[in-house]
């Protein structure tokens, strides 16, 4: 194990030139469990915002990680960093769609006021970061949307909702958030155990158990 900025080594297919192959690989393998992810729970019958933004956020997470895989890792020697801009606007929208998933879901427990408030909050956080990647090109910024959203809105609605009612579900989403806000920590520290498995290798295998949890959670969410 290292404790370096990675490398992982280019591969060739024929002509073909695929800059970090295993990251670019763990990328589509979790964007296509995604879109499957997406498809199951379309067989569901449930019809609530909840559900419905819970799914948006599973189908574009997996948009945004199959279009960073191609264009920011495994042929990112073709394309200019602002190439990096659509995948990184999709992941961070997707996140709102989490947030408004749980924002929705604990509806009924808070106040007119408090629940609009959260809605509005949520809209301008998103568009003021967009504007500051959008002008920085840094990563960081989009980091910082999935932290926001995840522990100061997600994490506290589930957690209001499941100390309130036992429910399930938000149980098995603040698993859920507990392993993604970790796959978010090892994607920025590089402990290598491999040059073929890297700290963003890694974390896109927490990513992914991370889309089991949620998976489970969104089965389990109420239906009125």
């Amino acid at each position: 194990m290292i404790f370096l900025e990675h490398i992982q080594p280019d591969i060739m297919l024929g002509n073909l030139k695929i800059q970090e192959p295993v990251t670019t690989l763990t990328d589509l393998i979790l964007g296509m469990y995604c879109l499957y992810v997406t498809y199951k729970l379309g067989t569901h019958q449930n019809t609530t915002p909840p559900f419905k933004f819970l799914r948006i956020h599973i189908f574009l997470l997996g948009f945004a990680v199959i279009t960073g895989g191609i264009l920011g890792h495994g042929f990112q020697y073709h394309f200019s960093p602002t190439w990096k801009i659509p995948g990184w606007y999709i992941g961070m929208i997707a996140v709102m769609f989490m947030e408004r998933s749980s924002i929705e879901y604990i509806k009924q427990s808070v106040s007119h006021r408090l629940h609009k408030a959260l809605l509005l909050i949520n809209l301008v956080e998103l568009l003021v970061i967009m504007v500051i990647v959008s002008g920085s090109l840094n990563f960081f910024w989009v980091e910082f949307h999935s932290v926001y959203g995840l522990l100061l809105v997600v994490f506290p609605c589930h957690l209001y909702n499941y100390t309130k009612t036992k429910d399930p579900a938000s149980k098995i989403m603040l698993y859920g958030i507990a392993v993604l806000v970790t796959a978010i920590f090892v994607f920025n520290y590089p402990i290598i155990l491999s040059k073929w498995f890297t700290n963003y290798d890694f974390a896109h295998v927490l990513m992914l158990l991370s889309i089991i949890f949620f998976y489970r959670a969104g089965l389990r969410f109420r239906t009125n």
